[in-house]
């Protein structure tokens, strides 16, 4: 199965999930569901993870689908 990904679409649909990832970890806390928070700082930061590697080269994204 070889599928072309553009990867400015990709990045993009990071940014924007790692934003509600991070939003929806400020509503959490605000309602002091600590844990909750928690788990979506966790989220946003590992797509902050990602999107690094990605600007980097480190990551390809053609090596999902080989």
């Amino acid at each position: 199965m070889s599928q072309k990904l553009d990867k400015d679409k990709v990045i993009e649909f990071l940014r924007r999930s790692q934003v509600s990832s991070a939003e929806a970890s400020r509503v959490a806390a605000n309602r002091s569901d600590y844990q909750l928070a928690y788990e979506y700082q966790l989220k946003a930061r590992s797509i902050d993870l990602i999107l690094e590697e990605i600007q980097l080269g480190k990551f390809d994204l053609e090596d999902i689908y080989s």
